[in-house]
């Protein structure tokens, strides 16, 4: 069985080196299994465990041994396996809705941060978060058009109209800022009040930067990674990606599609590391900007496994 599992791990993870973009080639530092639906997989702020969520609850994992430390089931519990799983972006908070209630958890620590209800029973189909626990945005399916904003422990509420159905969505860790995609592309506003800052033109598919100040747009080519202050663009990243992410420092992006994950110098926009599988579901960069961390999926007839991997960036 252990010698079936490597084969098939060595089989599904290659790795390929960026085309002279500096890119380097590597292997990973651990790579592990895990026999459920991995949707979330992110650094604890310690850097040494990463923290891993599945449609039941969150494990912790030891990022160099890829030894399992703890298990907190705690969306079963609360839901009683009636469950739904919203979509976020963004990587900092997770949340689940059972029956009329939203509940959001820190994505790194599993730490409970407060709940929301749920209006006229509406399903909630996106939401972002602030990793301090301070503001929630949610898009409830059936009003795509709206976003609405309020603190995450209950709370008043107030609605934010948008020209055009919203398909990404985003806040900074301290929630002052949200960033909206539309097929318009881009709107960044204050999330008290709702104040539009500026208004970038291209995909909906994007990140914000933890403190705001950052903002990085799919493209083409791959992504523009722009300062929300001026509007000026800092940056062009190549490599094709559907999901950004920044790295809490902001000195990184992260993109992947189902088949290639990128790290890029968000500074400069060149490659650092290029990977490639079958079908990548989520990536992460620790806090201090060193490692990645993928989720891949390995189906198997009518198992499936994912499998986590760690990466050091140059």
């Amino acid at each position: 069985m252990l010698l079936l599992t490597r084969l098939a791990l060595a089989a599904l993870l290659t790795l390929a080196a960026g085309v002279d973009t500096g890119a380097q080639e590597q292997k990973p530092v651990r790579r592990f299994s895990l026999p459920a639906l991995v949707t979330t997989a992110v650094f604890a702020p310690d850097g040494a465990t990463i923290t891993v969520w599945d449609p039941g609850g969150w494990s912790s994992w030891d990022a160099a041994s890829g030894n399992r430390r703890g298990r907190e089931p705690v969306i079963g519990k609360g839901c009683e396996r009636r469950s739904a799983l919203p979509r976020s972006a963004d990587g900092r908070v997770v949340a689940v809705q059972c029956r009329d209630r939203l509940f959001f958890f820190d994505a790194a620590t599993g730490r409970t941060l407060g709940e929301r209800a749920v209006p006229d029973n509406q399903t909630a189909a996106m939401y972002t978060a602030a990793a301090n626990g301070s503001v929630a945005a949610v898009v409830r399916a059936g009003a795509t058009n709206t976003v609405t904003v309020g603190a995450i422990a209950s709370g008043p509420s107030s609605d934010l109209q948008v020209d055009g159905e919203v398909e990404d969505l985003s806040l900074s860790s301290s929630g002052h800022r949200l960033s909206i995609g539309t097929i318009k592309g881009v709107e960044v506003r204050e999330s008290a009040g709702g104040k539009s800052l500026r208004t970038f033109e291209g995909r909906a598919s994007h990140a914000l930067s933890s403190d705001g100040r950052l903002l990085a747009i799919t493209s083409d080519r791959g992504a523009q990674i722009f300062d929300v202050e001026t509007g000026t663009r800092l940056a062009e990243a190549e490599g094709r990606a559907s999901s950004l992410r920044f790295s809490p420092d902001g000195k990184r992006l992260v993109g992947w599609t189902n088949q290639r994950v990128i790290a890029w110098d968000a500074a400069t926009g060149a490659q650092q590391l290029v990977l490639k599988s079958d079908e990548f579901v989520d990536a992460s960069i620790s806090p201090d900007g060193t490692r990645l961390v993928t989720v891949s999926l390995d189906r198997r007839g009518d198992a499936t496994t994912s499998v986590l991997a760690v990466w050091r960036l140059p």
